[in-house]
């Protein structure tokens, strides 16, 4: 399967967990999961996503998308230890160049020069009432961008690593 295939396998699958009734979170983790891009995971580890809904429990904090998409791309490219990673190039180091971070980094980048915010109470402060349909098809749009980002990111394999850093605490290049 070609990239841009790949990459609309995960746009749809996000699309329909989210009309299934599946949170923001869970409807990218589980759309990265289900479509192949990752392996050797059991489809119950979007279960751990399941809480960041809402901007985690509803609480309006980081958007559950956004975070569905840093979990998937941990899948990836996170680390299980800090002597061996989970992935071929053998990257442990985090603020390294290449480094893990340079992959994530991209994650908050890319959905904030999308969306405006990372917000959740900011992306959807604009209903009154959260459970409104017009709220919901606000979040099925950033669902499906988000699913696009994160599947682009995975994409990328091992020049992930290579990525600039954005904003971030260090303010390194």
């Amino acid at each position: 399967m070609d990239k841009e295939k790949a990459v609309e396998r995960v746009v749809s699958l996000a699309r329909e967990y989210h009309r299934a009734k599946h949170n923001c979170a869970e409807s990218v983790l589980k759309a990265v999961l289900m479509s192949g891009l990752v392996e050797n995971f059991p489809p119950e580890v979007s279960a751990m996503a399941t809480g960041f809904g809402g901007g985690i429990g509803s609480s309006g904090n980081n958007c559950g998308a956004l975070i569905g998409a840093v979990m998937a791309a941990g899948m990836k490219f996170g680390r299980i230890s800090t002597e061996k990673s989970i992935n071929s190039s053998g990257i442990v180091e985090l603020r390294s160049n290449p480094g893990i971070y340079r992959v994530f980094n991209q994650i908050p980048y890319y959905f904030k020069k999308e969306f405006g915010s990372t917000n959740c109470r900011e992306l959807v402060g604009e209903f009154d009432d959260f459970f409104s349909e017009e709220r919901s098809r606000k979040c099925a749009g950033i669902v499906e961008k988000t699913a696009r980002i994160v599947a682009e990111i995975i994409l990328m394999g091992d020049d992930a690593y290579k990525c600039p850093l954005y904003e971030n605490v260090a303010e390194k290049k």
